[in-house]
């Protein structure tokens, strides 16, 4: 004698039970899930001969399809219609400067931008470094030369000032 259930459907998300069941069912199911694929498995058990079995299956994508975490990057947070991201210290999006970027799901099917890898940020400030110390260095000596040269016309002007008021002096004046 057959059990009552012959036909089992059941579906699994990794290790997770999503639905299980046997028998008819003239609704409509809805599962969610968060992963990237489901294990569907219809398991017959009558030996008898059935016209009218069989499963239809209909499904809908809802959502953005996962996105890898950009290059030196990783992902903060997703849901169904948000996914927030960041670079690693040191890193950034190229076309913001910034590290975090937020994308919103659009259509059920599209995100709201794209998603770059991220670059580093250390070596541009780096040379920016470099370049000012070089630039502060230029500017001291640019001014210690200068202030050298006004203490050497300010000595020339003295001697000068000495030699008229002693030229004079022996003028008898």
């Amino acid at each position: 004698m057959e059990s009552a259930c012959t036909d089992v459907l059941k579906v699994t998300e990794d290790d997770r039970e999503l639905l299980s069941m046997c028998g008819e069912k003239e609704d409509p199911l809805v599962l969610e899930s968060t992963g990237t694929a489901l294990d569907v498995i219809v398991s017959i058990r009558s030996k008898k001969v059935f016209p009218k079995r069989g499963v239809l299956f209909q499904y809908k994508a809802l959502g953005c399809p996962p996105l890898t975490p950009p290059k030196d990057g990783y992902e903060v947070d997703r849901n169904i219609s948000d996914a927030h991201y960041m670079c690693c210290v040191g890193f950034v999006f190229p076309d913001t400067m910034r590290r975090e970027r937020s994308l919103h799901c659009e259509n059920q099917n599209t995100w709201s931008m794209d998603l770059p890898d991220c670059i580093n940020i250390i070596l541009p400030t780096l040379i920016i470094c470099i370049l000012l110390t070089g630039n502060g260095v230029i500017i001291f000596v640019i001014f210690y030369l200068r202030k050298s040269s006004l203490q050497e016309c300010s000595c020339v002007f003295k001697s000068r000032l000495i030699t008229i008021s002693w030229i004079d002096h022996i003028n008898g004046e």
